[in-house]
């Protein structure tokens, strides 16, 4: 494990000047070595770039005689055939000769009469180092260098097609004995010429067509049709590949080095020698250290096998060293001894496999990462106390990353390490952090190898300062925001005439609907509502349910939305969970609580007179409402949210998305999803208008089309898959200026249609923010020209609220790292309903603000260098399905109750990989195959619609790792295989068939879509219906949205399109910008509202 890629190169000059030729006589001609070629081919594609130059300097202490070292050195150069290898090419293909003679002449520089001599040459040697050799006419490039009477350098750069760090020291020993000889006046010895290199290569040749390598071939092949990908250390993302490097030296020192041979000998880390295990040690640091700021526990490095596997090899100089692949696996709870073990293992297999010949393009393709243990012992020159030092050009291999050599030389005392950074990778600022990263973990290791490389905090301290300080500095406001409560009342008293509410052609003005609601609210009170108490309120979206939402909060008490299409099962758990004993529902609602212990308050029917006002309005500690999320245990949890976090977030909303202004915003989701949050308190607060738009269909709500196709409004909240919709449908809005995207992961490029669709300006406001903390906490406004990445960030802190990007020991991670994003400040839910033990697991102490309580999301996320968020998924199942948070673990639960479901898991797929089109896939093990459509209505009865798996696959077992854990990676994409009993597949055909099953598969993923294939099996519902029909629009097809639901086969619908077509059908195609008429108007409304799947 020792020797590695190193880049460098020789003589006078600019880059690009190359060495004069030689003179020399030709002799044997020999192939290229598997190494050789995988090098020869990097230099061609770079050939004015000293990328495999290796360089040293040996500054020597006494004094050298020139005459005498060149001597010694054409002694060394007559005596070793590596130094006289030279190559040709002929159409393409590279050979190389040994040449019998290479006359040499030693440069010699005398430098003393320079008044800053080591300054003169540490510029000879850095313009020196950048040059290109002449591989035609020899591979290395030597000098020696006077700086004072008794200091001497000797410079020496070797293309790496023939050298490599072990035979770097080889040259160096024996050039020292040859001068010493020299010098001494003793007659030189006539001793043969060392071991030629070109037995290596005979070697080589002999082993093809061997079992060994065969199977050594089979490993590597294995390996890498199963590999990872490479690393992106701290998020980054290259855009170029020039091949430009910076090396940054680190002595590890004498206490570092001496704790680092004292692990290497201890016992369970010693293996066949010390080396050996100190390289284990680096291993194991550098895949901890990869898996910190990568992201990914299967790490791939890369590492040089020397290769000199005899004595004859040993002293041979030349390019032995073969980079293969090290695959390590880091587990979460993995301390340092565990990753030791792991990678010792890791470390037998590579050289049980490493046999000369055996790497190829393929397998250095897996890695961007390399690591190169070095022991080497250079000693004195000719018994002059000798520094060495490795030189680089600047320059190396464009498919890497990062470099990391350990130089253990004996006699110095102290390891080196050398970190060769891509500067298109690691900018100047990070270099440095990138070192004290790598040695928190190292010293990590040394200190205690049993510590958790996952909780080993590893910024510094100017780095927890920007983070903690610099990215967290939002306003604080100087006092509590005012309650909902309260600003509404400061909005009636403005003006009590102007519109609050609006529903088709009715409205209720701020004045009538303050004066409604104090009613309700006295009638709740006498009722027995107030502080601490629960109301339920069951109602479709309307006037009266703002009147009810209003006059629960008037109340004291606090509002659970109880939406209509809540499955029986759910209602019981939440009536029982919050022992509501009041529900406001409507008069044609109100049958579906007979059955239960609760007052039913008719919102149709609030009784009449002036309503006294006691003057107690809610104080910030009170509960505003409970809004039930999917649970990871199986059964929903209620979040428990106060007035004071409800008033800050509405205050800060307004700041940002209606700057003061009175706004208008539709309500146009669902009740019990904290998006109506926004769309109600944010317009009543303001002096705006909440434009209300009644669900048609309780299973195809889809009136966030009528929001735009009527443009009655200003601001407008909705999820990425709503937009989606929108941006297919073709609207272009001339009144809606801004929209707030929350709920889901937002793809750039959908924001980026959205704008150009638009006329005029339009901002797009990219929220984040779990239920726990309060609807929203972070914001980015996009911004085409900057936000070029697949994914809008998440952006900063709102007011008043602390982020944090914390580790498994709750320590600030580095920026561009992956973490648990953590929320501090005083925006937070008080907890979940009844349930202490997960409150006290979620809602921790905040380790950076004294008395202060921080909420762990669960969510992945990492800072960019601006201080803003990009997130980057879940650290556990949990997903996002249209906005609504989805627990697997729920829907696995209802599941199991199916009398034929023996086991099952349900699992998240994404085909884009974007997060943005995430779906349900439930994999089910069952006695009896039950089809999707049954399962789905088994399904509706226990969970949310949202809740249902877009698909279902069918299996004979759940494959398991080797540990007894679910082997999620094993399970099969939705359609990757058709299950037992499935339709066969057939191929579309015509025109049209083709074009429909392109259509299907973009919409939904990707995936192979046949000619039979039922729309709604392979996941289809109700909003992928619209994207289909507006899709097939722009294709020229003429179809309804509902023709989907008719036609479910590519098949029929080919040929419902086709009749149409036939029939000249009169439904012409929208395009994007154009007048939406009255008849399209309500089919967009009341679409799909026929039979069919949801």
């Amino acid at each position: 494990m020792s020797d590695s890629n190193m880049a460098h190169s020789p003589t006078v000059g600019s880059e690009g000047d190359t060495v004069p030729r030689a003179w020399s006589s030709r002799a044997r001609v020999s192939n290229l070595s598997q190494s050789q070629r995988m090098i020869w081919t990097g230099q061609r594609l770079a050939p004015g770039a000293p990328l495999y130059n290796m360089g040293y300097r040996f500054d020597v202490t006494g004094a050298l005689d020139p005459t005498t070292f060149q001597q010694a050195f054409q002694t060394l150069v007559d005596r070793t055939d590596a130094l006289r290898i030279v190559f040709d090419e002929e159409e393409g293909v590279p050979t190389q000769r040994v040449l019998e003679t290479l006359p040499f002449e030693l440069e010699f520089v005398d430098l003393t009469a320079e008044t800053d001599s080591e300054h003169v040459l540490e510029r000879w040697i850095d313009a020196r180092i950048g040059r290109t050799l002449d591989l035609a006419s020899w591979t290395f490039d030597t000098a020696l260098l006077k700086t004072g009477p008794d200091r001497f350098t000797w410079y020496l750069c070797q293309h790496h097609l023939t050298t490599d760090a072990w035979s770097s020291a080889l040259l160096f020993e024996r050039l020292s004995d040859l001068y010493g000889v020299l010098e001494s006046g003793t007659e030189m010895p006539g001793s043969p010429r060392f071991p030629p290199y070109t037995d290596y290569l005979a070697y080589e040749r002999d082993l093809h067509g061997s079992s060994a390598r065969e199977a050594a071939l089979e490993h590597w092949s294995v390996l890498a049709n199963d590999a990872p990908p490479p690393i992106k250390p701290y998020g980054q993302k290259s855009q170029s590949r020039t091949g430009r490097f910076e090396r940054v030296f680190c002595t590890l020192g004498p206490r570092r080095s001496l704790q680092l041979r004292e692990l290497a000998e201890a016992p369970g880390v010693r293996t066949l020698s010390r080396h050996l295990s100190s390289f284990n040690i680096f291993a194991s640091a550098l895949a901890a250290y990869l898996w910190r700021v990568g992201g990914r526990r299967d790490v791939l490095i890369g590492t040089p096998a020397h290769n000199r596997s005899s004595r004859s090899f040993r002293e041979t100089a030349g390019l032995f060293v073969e980079m293969f692949p090290l695959r390590v696996e880091v587990e979460e709870s993995d301390s340092f001894d565990d990753l030791l073990g792991r990678v010792s293992v890791s470390t037998q297999q590579l050289i049980r496999h490493a046999l000369p010949g055996t790497s190829s393009p393929s397998t250095l393709r897996l890695f961007n990462v390399v690591l190169n243990y070095i022991h080497a012992s250079f000693g004195d020159f000719a018994r002059k106390p000798t520094r060495p030092q490795w030189l680089h050009s600047g320059h190396g291999d464009p498919g890497l990353d990062l470099s990391l050599h350990v130089l253990d030389v004996e006699g110095d005392g102290s390891v080196v390490l050398a970190f060769d950074f891509a500067t298109d990778t690691f900018p100047p600022a990070l270099r440095a952090s990138a070192v004290e990263h790598f040695l928190a973990l190292l010293d990590a290791m040394l200190g205690d190898r049993n510590a958790l490389p996952g909780t080993v905090a590893l910024t510094t301290e100017d780095e927890r300062r920007r983070l903690l300080v610099e990215f967290n500095s939002t306003s604080a406001r100087s006092a509590p925001s005012p309650s909902v409560v309260e600003s509404f009342r400061r909005t009636v008293a403005r003006d009590p005439a102007a519109v609050a509410l609006e529903q088709g052609a009715r409205s209720m003005s701020y004045g009538e609907l303050d004066e409604r609601s104090d009613r309700l609210a006295v009638r709740l009170r006498e009722l027995g509502a107030g502080p601490g108490g629960l109301v339920g309120i069951h109602a479709e979206r309307s006037v009266e349910m703002v009147v009810g939402i209003m006059a629960v909060l008037k109340s004291g008490a606090a509002y659970v939305p109880l939406e209509r299409s809540i499955p029986d099962r759910r209602l019981a758990h939440i009536l029982a969970d919050t022992h509501v004993e009041l529900v406001l529902s409507r008069s044609h609602l109100a049958d579906r609580f007979s059955a239960y212990d609760v007052e039913v308050v008719d919102l149709d029917r609030i009784p009449r007179g002036v309503a006294p006002r006691d003057g107690s309005d809610p104080v910030r500690e009170d509960t505003a409402y409970v809004i039930y999320t999917s649970g990871s245990t199986g059964t929903p949890k209620g979040v428990v949210v106060d007035h004071g976090g409800l008033a800050d977030y509405v205050s800060w909303a307004g700041s940002t998305y209606a700057r003061g202004e009175a706004v208008d915003m539709p309500l146009h989701s669902a009740f019990g999803f904290d998006l109506t949050v926004t769309s109600i308190f944010l317009p009543l607060t303001c002096g705006g208008r909440v434009v209300v738009y009644v669900e048609e269909d309780l299973d195809r709500d889809l009136a966030v089309l009528d929001v735009f196709a009527e443009d009655r409004v200003d601001v407008v909240k909705l999820t990425p898959a709503h937009l989606r919709l929108v941006v297919e449908s073709g609207f272009s809005p001339t009144r809606i200026r801004t929209l707030v995207l929350g709920g889901e992961n937002l793809e750039s490029s959908l924001a980026g249609q959205a704008i150009e669709q638009w006329p005029g300006e339009v901002g797009i406001f990219n929220e984040y923010g779990p239920t726990e903390a309060v609807v929203g906490c972070m914001v980015h406004c996009f911004d085409p020209a900057v936000d070029k990445a697949t994914s809008v960030p998440i952006g900063k802190p709102a007011d008043g609220v602390q982020i944090y990007i914390l580790d498994a020991g709750q320590n600030p991670v580095p920026v561009g790292v992956a973490g648990e994003l953590c929320i501090g400040g005083a925006r937070l839910a008080k907890g979940y309903l009844n349930l202490e033990a997960e409150t006290a697991a979620r809602f921790v102490v905040d380790p950076f603000v004294d008395g202060g309580r921080m909420y762990r999301t669960g969510d992945r996320a990492r800072f960019d260098q601006r201080g803003r968020l990009e997130y980057l998924g879940r650290v556990d199942d949990q997903i996002q399905i249209g906005g609504v948070r989805v627990e697997p673990a729920e829907v696995e639960q209802a599941l199991l109750e199916h009398p034929a479901v023996r086991q099952c898991v349900c699992l998240a797929t994404d085909a884009t990989g974007s997060g943005a089109s995430a779906t349900l896939t439930a994999y089910v093990v069952s006695d009896v195959q039950s089809k999707p459509d049954e399962l789905r209505v088994f399904l509706s009865k226990r969970v949310p619609g949202v809740m249902i798996p877009a698909a279902f696959v069918h299996l004979e077992a759940i494959p398991l790792t080797p540990n007894g854990k679910i082997d999620r990676a094993a399970l099969p994409a939705p359609g990757a295989e058709d299950p037992p009993g499935a339709t066969p597949y057939r191929s579309p055909g015509t025109p049209t068939e083709v074009a429909l099953a392109r259509i299907w598969s973009d919409v939904l993923g990707g995936i192979r879509v046949g000619l039979d294939d039922d729309f709604f099996e392979l996941g289809g519902d109700s909003i992928s219906a619209i994207r289909v029909a507006a899709r097939a629009a722009k294709a020229g097809m003429t179809l309804d949205p509902q023709d989907l639901f008719r036609h479910p086969t590519v098949s029929a619908l080919a040929a419902r399109a086709s009749s149409a077509a036939a029939r000249g059908d009169s439904r012409p195609k929208r395009e994007p910008g154009s007048e939406v008429d009255s008849e399209q108007l309500e089919k967009l409304a009341k679409v799909l509202k026929g039979a069919g799947p949801s």
